[in-house]
């Protein structure tokens, strides 16, 4: 798990648009990730993580709290990419392989994070 601190980052309101995880609310965490540790492989194929997960407060609590299903039921909210991956597999009669598809990369994500740092949203930020 990545180390708890709080460094604030400043970015643009449309930088981090969406959850990582639920891809639903906006963002308030942003989690480097070590390049070196995020290449994996998924039903066999080399796959490679973003070097950045930006996660929202709930889905952040999710995952620090260690409890992968509870991250991994935050993953698979509906209409989240993760849920969206499952959808299609079953309409196309293709395999989804939940620990292939999303505990997988949910473990490569913890052991690749290099930290949290806090998005304050410039908009926020503004004094105008």
């Amino acid at each position: 798990m990545g180390s708890p601190a709080d460094e604030s980052l400043d970015v643009d309101d449309d930088e981090y648009p969406l959850c990582s995880f639920c891809g639903r609310e906006k963002p308030v965490w942003l989690h480097d990730l070590d390049p070196d540790k995020t290449r994996f492989r998924k039903y066999g194929k080399g796959h490679t993580l973003s070097t950045w997960w930006a996660l929202c407060q709930v889905c952040e609590d999710a995952y620090q709290s260690g409890d992968e299903d509870r991250a991994v039921g935050r993953m698979m909210v509906l209409d989240s990419e993760w849920n969206i991956d499952w959808h299609m597999a079953e309409r196309t009669g293709t395999t989804f392989d939940l620990v292939e598809s999303v505990r997988k990369p949910l473990r490569v994500f913890r052991a690749a994070d290099r930290g949290r740092r806090r998005i304050r949203r410039r908009a926020d930020t503004d004094d105008s």
